[in-house]
């Protein structure tokens, strides 16, 4: 089990400047560093009124640049980017956090983004192969060739390897994706045999499975009083539901978030739950292997005094709780 920081930069238009979440989370991120916690994630998105995070590869150096101990993983979606470009760029990231980088590639799935960038939804698999070749090539300090280019990646990464390759997606393609060309799977769906999938067509190629990565929750936020805490960061959890309930209303993609009219309902719905630190620790332990647990400090553009109240409590009364025991 991981317990990871993500940012996505959601907020709504007359919430917090961009530049004061910005300048938040990476104060969060550094204090965190020594914490026990394991990564930061930093998701994508193009062109929603929230101001979802466009540019996960740039952020991630800044937090790469003000720790030193946890992972940092940008999740990027590969047909909006030249692969060699992004080689380069996610090479000399892996440098600036020696060797500390990890790598989630997806296809996307937001129609308007595709049109935003040029790029046609039926050329998706494709432009996901080309990436992955491209991205294991040079992370195995390789030569690529692909659609009459060629070339070897420069400075390589710092670790020997490269940065892990988990590839992410809801169908069938993305665990074969995976098994062929990276480090560990993230099915964006938990539909019945796709870990299993992936499993068996490792052992087709020949290849151990990597870390299968279970996130069933988007949020946990900790109080000491759940019911009041609730009350006071609902609206910033609705925020962020809905970013992903309009995106997939413009599409036919499944998304676990789901349309709800009260903060009653979205509390029902169970991916942002307020828990007190014994609760927490409790459902940390009844995870599975490969669970992700999120922690979003800045959940909806949560203004920091609320980050800060969930964070400590994660700090100093669950991660050292769950460290001690190796849950």
């Amino acid at each position: 089990m991981e317990i990871q920081l993500s940012y996505n930069l959601v907020s709504s238009p007359t919430g917090m400047r961009k530049a004061d979440l910005i300048a938040a989370a990476l104060e969060q991120a550094a204090w965190a560093d020594d914490k026990g916690f394991d990564l930061v994630e930093l998701a994508e998105h193009h062109g929603s009124e929230s101001g979802y995070l466009p540019s996960p590869v740039l952020l991630s150096a800044s937090f790469a640049a003000c720790t030193s101990n946890m992972r940092i993983c940008p999740t990027i979606i590969a047909p909006f980017y030249d692969p060699v470009r992004l080689a380069e760029d996610l090479c000399m990231l892996d440098n600036i956090s020696d060797g500390r980088l990890d790598v989630i590639i997806i296809g996307g799935w937001v129609p308007s983004e595709f049109e935003m960038y040029g790029v046609s939804p039926d050329d998706r698999g494709q432009l996901i192969e080309q990436t992955l070749q491209v991205l294991r090539c040079a992370f195995d300090r390789q030569p690529f060739e692909f659609d009459g280019r060629k070339g070897r990646i420069t400075p390589p990464p710092a670790s020997p390897r490269g940065p892990k390759i988990f590839v992410g997606g809801g169908v069938k393609a993305t665990a074969r994706r995976a098994a062929q060309y990276g480090d560990g799977f993230f099915p964006m769906t938990h539909a019945t045999g796709y870990a299993s999938l992936y499993r068996d067509l490792c052992a087709e190629f020949g290849k151990e499975p990597g870390q299968v990565i279970n996130c069933p929750v988007q949020n946990i936020y900790l109080a000491q009083d759940p019911d009041r805490a609730w009350d006071k960061i609902n609206t910033y959890a609705m925020e962020c539901n809905n970013f992903y309930t309009k995106a997939a209303q413009t599409t036919d993609q499944s998304v676990p978030q789901q349309d709800v009219s009260s903060s009653e309902e979205l509390r029902r719905q169970g991916l942002f739950p307020v828990m007190t630190p014994e609760e927490c620790i409790a459902y940390c332990r009844a995870q599975p292997d490969g669970t992700r647990i999120m922690v979003q400090p800045s959940l909806g553009g949560m203004p920091p005094e609320l980050s800060w109240e969930s964070l400590e409590l994660w700090a100093n009364a669950v991660l050292p709780a769950l460290k001690k025991e190796g849950a």
